[in-house]
């Protein structure tokens, strides 16, 4: 896998399902040396993600391993930090589609806040380690 001091990864092409796929933004949030945002107050989730579009995107973690979810986040749904016409957001949506449809797991990380809706805010989406 490469990134960038932005940490965006790039996975192996030709090595996995998710290969060539864009997962992290230029989100300045502070990262640890494997590329993920290890100092963030939000949650981690783990598992199977179900997009769901009413207007916007949510996306359904019922079914995903959560720990160190905010005390805002009382809900089981997600939303992403970018929007929607940012093509990082694009790139976020499209590895989420593909993984849900051919189920395969995820790690999403929060960014420890909410949506005016309870919902966490996700800054890092990646394929979950096997």
């Amino acid at each position: 896998m490469r990134c960038n001091d932005c940490g965006v990864c790039i996975g192996p092409i030709g090595h996995r399902w998710w290969e060539g796929i864009v997962y992290e933004g230029c989100s300045g949030l502070p990262r640890s040396s494997g590329g993920h945002a290890s100092a963030l107050a939000g949650g981690t989730y783990t598992g199977i993600f179900k997009p769901d579009y009413y207007g916007s995107l949510y996306i359904d973690a019922s079914a995903t391993q959560m720990a160190d979810r905010p005390a805002c986040a009382t809900r089981t749904y997600l939303h992403l930090v970018e929007a929607e016409s940012d093509a990082v957001f694009k790139n976020k949506f499209a590895m989420i589609l593909t993984a849900w449809l051919a189920d395969k797991p995820l790690t999403m990380v929060g960014t420890g806040t909410c949506t005016s809706e309870v919902d966490e805010i996700i800054s890092i989406v990646a394929p979950a380690a096997s």
